[in-house]
């Protein structure tokens, strides 16, 4: 199974299929969206981003978007889980996503514990594929 490895040991990433390297990618785009808007790792609400699709899915991949859209499909059913003082949370990273502007723009809906996994310099390490596994080709 495929992990985000955290320095805290607090949050572990989940998904029923391999990350893809598109969708390592991705997350770590989104990470870094999050922080050039500066957006607090403990926001009470989930937060709107815009990113150009380029951005997202590379300057050399398909210009209509038809991998991008599968790995956000598949990102929107990464599950985050782990403990923060004690109690047990659950959340997907990814709750929402739009394409707009003709394709060019993706809406990201974030939650409150992504924006978390992904913007705290405590919880936020690397995202990986364990070595043993091989990452799945998006077809």
């Amino acid at each position: 199974m495929s992990t985000i490895t955290v320095s805290s040991a607090a949050l572990a990433l989940r998904a029923e299929k391999p990350l893809t390297p598109a969708m390592l990618s991705a997350l770590w785009e989104i990470a870094a969206v999050l922080d050039e808007e500066r957006v607090p790792a403990d926001v009470p609400n989930a937060v709107w981003l815009t990113i150009p699709t380029r951005r997202l899915r590379g300057p050399d991949a398909r210009s209509d978007n038809l991998w991008l859209k599968e790995c956000l499909e598949r990102m929107t059913g990464l599950k985050l889980t782990g403990q923060y003082r004690g109690e047990e949370w659950g959340a997907v990273l990814l709750a929402e996503w739009h394409m707009i502007e003709g394709g060019s723009q993706v809406q990201l809906l974030v939650p409150p514990a992504g924006v978390h996994a992904l913007r705290s310099p405590s919880n936020f390490g690397f995202v990986g594929i364990k070595e043993h596994e091989v990452p799945q080709q998006i077809e």
